[in-house]
C-alpha cells in the first residue's frame, strides 16, 4: 500500500512539474516577454526613485499572465494536456505555481533595480534603507501574487484574454461609483466603494507585522485563498468538449 501511495505521489509531482515547466517556457522564456521584463524593470526602477506611482507589477502581470488558463481552453491545448493522465488539480497547480514563481523572481529583480537606480541617481541622504527595500519587496510580492490570482480566477471561466479587462473594469466601475457617491454626498456609497476597492486591490503594504498590520495580513491571505479556491472550483465544474480546438 505504501509503495502504491509513493508511486502515485511521484507521478503527481512529475505531472505538476511538467505543467510548471511548460508555463515557464510559454510565459517567460520568449523574446517578447523577456524584452518587456528587462525594459520595464529599468523604467519602473527609475520611476520609483523619482517618487511617482509605481505601475510595474500591474503592467507586468497584465502582459505576461493574461489568459493563464483560458488560452489553453481556447486553442485546444487543455484537451491535449488532460488527455495525458494529468488531472485538473495537477494542471492548475502547475500553472499557478509557475506564474507565482515568475512573479516572485520579477519582484526580486524589481527591488534590485530600484536599489541600483538609487545608487546611480539619488543623493546619498535619500538612499533607501534596508527597511525600505524589504517593505517594497513585501508590497511587490503581495501585489503580484494577488493580481496573478485574480487573473487565474477570471481565466477559469472567461474566454481568451478577457480576464485582465474584467478585473480592470471592476476597478474603474467601483471608482466611478465612489466619485458619484462623493458628488451626491452619499456617505454610505463612499464607505461601501472604499471597502470594495480595498478588497479588489488587496494591498499588503507593511512588512513589520505588528498589531495593526495583522488585520491587513489576514485580509490579504484570506482573499487570496478564497479567489484561488473559487477559480479551482469553477474550473472543476466546467465541461470541456474534447473535440474543441
Amino acid at each position: 500500500c505504501s509503495s502504491k501511495t509513493s508511486s502515485l505521489l511521484g507521478r503527481t509531482e512529475r505531472r505538476v512539474r511538467e505543467i510548471f515547466r511548460s508555463t515557464i517556457l510559454a510565459r517567460l522564456w520568449r523574446p517578447l516577454p523577456l524584452g518587456f521584463t528587462l525594459g520595464w524593470l529599468v523604467f519602473a526602477g527609475a520611476m520609483r526613485v523619482r517618487g511617482y506611482l509605481d505601475p510595474a507589477i500591474a503592467m507586468y502581470v497584465l502582459v505576461i499572465f493574461m489568459g493563464l488558463v483560458s488560452l489553453d481552453v481556447e486553442n485546444g491545448g487543455l484537451h491535449l494536456i488532460l488527455a495525458r493522465r494529468i488531472t485538473r488539480n495537477q494542471y492548475l497547480a502547475g500553472r499557478l505555481s509557475a506564474a507565482l514563481s515568475i512573479g516572485f523572481v520579477f519582484c526580486l529583480l524589481r527591488v534590485a533595480v530600484t536599489w541600483g537606480a538609487a545608487l546611480t541617481w539619488a543623493p546619498p541622504d535619500r538612499l533607501p534603507t534596508s527597511e525600505d527595500l524589504i517593505a517594497l519587496l513585501v508590497q511587490s510580492l503581495g501585489q503580484a501574487s494577488w493580481q496573478i490570482a485574480i487573473l487565474f480566477f477570471f481565466s477559469t471561466f472567461l474566454p481568451g484574454r478577457i480576464d485582465a479587462f474584467a478585473y480592470w473594469l471592476l476597478l474603474v466601475a467601483n471608482e466611478a461609483l465612489n466619485g458619484l457617491g462623493i458628488a451626491l454626498d452619499k456617505i454610505w456609497v463612499v464607505t461601501l466603494t472604499e471597502w470594495i476597492a480595498d478588497q479588489l486591490q488587496n494591498p499588503l503594504n507593511s512588512w513589520a507585522f505588528g498589531a495593526a498590520s495583522w488585520t491587513d495580513l489576514l485580509r490579504f491571505s484570506s482573499n487570496l485563498t478564497l479567489v484561488i479556491l473559487a477559480g479551482a472550483l469553477i474550473f472543476h465544474r466546467r465541461q470541456f468538449s474534447y473535440a474543441a480546438g
